[in-house]
């Protein structure tokens, strides 16, 4: 997935001027291509879960890495912002975290809210959010093991002003669905897979 992704990327910024990389867990979808990213972007820092920077470790070329501690944080831009870490543990995986942008008002959720489209579907944004769930619904009750820890998250996210939700599969929730996506996935069974 390296080459398309970085080519939409080289469309908006060049590569070299990105500082700060982060993967919100150790999964090979989030972080197999940090070696690739290290490559084009120099003397980026790295931020993940303080207890998966050994694994990260693997695909860093030896770069810094910088741990999140388990209740979250701030990744300082040196701008006029800050973005938040927010914890999402056993969200999906048992170190793993939410990136939210105050200022652009967008969290970015990983795993959670995640469809599996059809090849031939593809929407940018949620239009028909009754219709999208049943391509939701397999996914978060497999990977989302812990009832409880999808509670905490809803009630940290819930706290914060977001008015786009951007999950790494699938498409994204703005506006009034993004409180639509909350409720269904209060309202949801996890962990019933077995």
């Amino acid at each position: 997935m390296f080459p398309p992704i970085v080519a939409a990327v080289s469309r908006v910024v060049d590569p070299g001027d990105i500082e700060v990389l982060f993967g919100s867990h150790q999964d090979p979808d989030i972080i197999s291509s940090l070696a690739l990213w290290l490559g084009m972007c120099g003397n980026s820092s790295v931020y993940v879960p303080a207890i998966r920077t050994s694994f990260v470790a693997h695909f860093s070329l030896g770069a810094p890495i910088e741990g999140i501690p388990d209740e979250g944080g701030v990744m300082p831009l040196g701008t006029s912002r800050d973005l938040t870490f927010v914890p999402a543990h056993y969200v999906h995986s048992s170190a793993n975290f939410s990136l939210y942008d105050p200022l652009a008002k967008v969290l970015f959720c990983g795993d959670v809210g995640a469809a599996l489209l059809p090849p031939d579907q593809f929407e940018v944004t949620v239009t028909d959010f009754d219709a999208h769930t049943r391509f939701m619904e397999g996914f978060h009750r497999r990977w989302i093991p812990s009832q409880g820890a999808k509670d905490d998250w809803i009630r940290r996210v819930s706290a914060l002003d977001i008015e786009m939700l951007c999950p790494q599969h699938g498409a994204l929730f703005e506006g009034e669905n993004v409180a639509r996506f909350l409720q269904w996935f209060s309202d949801l069974e996890v962990g019933s897979a077995v």
